[in-house]
């Protein structure tokens, strides 16, 4: 099982995709990523696996009814579509990950919003409507790349980094900086990997794969979802200049 640490020899599983709350579930496995269907077919045990949740981010301040400030949002909207890139990028070209993850597609996105310029970017953000719906069709278009590009069924594996999600819970997650090697492909010789504990994330306890007596249970969507979303897109390859690109 997956747990807290630098992993090898990772890929996705079959669990990856959307919950019934409309949450990206990336699944992860060391295993050939294949579900319990198949593996009562072929007599063989069933993989494991974690998921780790995207949740969309809240527009208000954690426990307080004043909200972020827009650049606040856009950094996390940056970091969850980052997650997302870097991801495909294990696997795909960098123009077949901005055709799924960006062009046109986010273009349109963006427009059916009405958000065509940085000033409307930054008083629309602020709604949760908004948001949902930006996430919505982010994790669409991940979702679409996995079919699309059957990516389960790859035999590409990869290293990955994972942390606690926070002090008192020691279930492991994407690391909270984006900025610093947190995936890469096992191509890429271990003497030569660029993955590593941060200082932070050391001084932290990030790293520290332990349970405390009272660890939480994973953490459930605990926003609704706009129900009128934008179907995924078939890839273009035109980027935008958008502030979410």
């Amino acid at each position: 099982m997956l747990t807290v640490g630098i992993h090898e020899n990772v890929k996705l599983s079959s669990g990856t995709g959307l919950n019934e709350k409309g949450t990206l579930k990336v699944g992860l496995t060391q295993g050939a990523g294949k579900g319990s269907f198949d593996a009562l077919v072929s007599g063989t045990k069933i993989d494991e696996e974690i998921g780790v949740f995207i949740f969309t981010p809240d527009v208000l301040q954690y426990g307080k009814t004043t909200n972020k400030t827009p650049d606040a949002l856009s950094k996390e909207l940056q970091k969850i579509q980052t997650y997302i890139k870097d991801i495909l990028r294990v696997y795909l070209t960098e123009d077949k990950v901005e055709a799924y993850i960006g062009g046109k597609g986010m273009q349109k996105l963006f427009a059916d919003l009405g958000i065509t310029s940085q000033k409307e970017f930054d008083s629309k953000i602020v709604e949760q409507p908004v948001m949902n719906h930006i996430i919505s069709y982010v994790s669409k278009q991940f979702v679409l790349a996995v079919q699309t590009e059957k990516l389960v069924d790859s035999t590409t594996k990869f290293r990955i980094k994972l942390t606690r999600q926070s002090a008192k819970s020691h279930f492991p997650t994407f690391p909270k900086s984006v900025f610093d090697p947190w995936i890469e492909n096992m191509e890429i010789p271990k003497e030569k990997s660029k993955i590593a504990w941060t200082d932070y994330e050391i001084k932290g306890g990030w790293n520290n794969p332990a349970q405390v007596t009272a660890d939480s249970t994973p953490p459930q969507d605990a926003v609704t979802t706009d129900s009128k979303f934008i179907e995924p897109t078939t890839p273009q390859s035109e980027a935008d200049d958008l502030p979410f690109s």
